[in-house]
């Protein structure tokens, strides 16, 4: 069995939404930034989240049966950052209401009502399964969580990086990026063709294409 910080590492490089996980008690709302979220059923319609045991929010949200599930756009970091602290008063720093008697944050990429159907046991954690009652969605690039960094979809960078010298001008891709790998193996220049990518390209401007995160990553492996 492998260490608990080799399996933070190794999670760490999976592409994980952000979504800030709502309840309300006792008149009062709750809410803390969880990226362990996903779909789970179509019919019925059901997702799922994972809280860790020890979590207040996840108390309440047993007791009261029901949780919102805000799912965070780009550039909405800054929420998720708030809303992972401990000892703030979350809301009263955000523009919030009451949606099918659950907090919603305002200007979210997404919105899902649920209620409770089920908690499951899973090590130091319980899954939530929660069936969707209601939900709303906009076309706002999405928040995404890799590597300990925050990103987006790469299909939705749209700002060009410099072209290398001699290369002729490609798909936008992210300006920050300042990596100094070129392709040089015969499976990156493959690679390369099948993108229509230079053979000098850098390359994680390459890979950009088709991650499902903005390119800091693969800055960070190189690193």
């Amino acid at each position: 069995m492998i260490g608990p910080q080799q399996f933070r590492d190794l999670m760490a490089g999976v592409c994980a939404p952000v979504t800030i996980v709502t309840t309300v008690d006792e008149g009062r709302p709750f809410g803390a930034t969880v990226s362990a979220f996903a779909s789970l059923s179509l019919d019925p319609p059901m997702v799922t989240v994972a809280l860790d045991r020890g979590s207040s929010l996840l108390a309440r949200i047993l007791r009261v049966g029901r949780f919102g599930v805000n799912v965070l756009g780009n550039g909405q970091d800054n929420l998720a950052v708030l809303f992972a602290r401990r000892g703030t008063n979350r809301f009263a720093a955000v523009p919030w209401c009451t949606d099918h008697g659950l907090p919603r944050l305002l200007e979210t990429a997404s919105w899902i009502a649920c209620d409770l159907a089920r908690a499951v046991e899973g090590g130091d954690h319980l899954l939530l399964l929660g069936l969707v009652t209601w939900a709303s969605r906009t076309e706002a690039a999405p928040l995404v969580y890799g590597h300990r960094v925050f990103g987006t979809h790469s299909g939705f960078v749209s700002r060009p990086i410099p072209t290398p010298a001699g290369a002729s001008a490609r798909e936008p891709l992210n300006s920050s990026l300042k990596v100094p790998l070129v392709i040089r193996s015969r499976t990156a220049r493959r690679l390369a063709r099948r993108m229509r990518t230079p053979p000098d390209f850098p390359v994680a401007a390459a890979t950009a294409h088709i991650t499902c995160s903005r390119i800091y990553m693969f800055a960070a492996a190189s690193a």
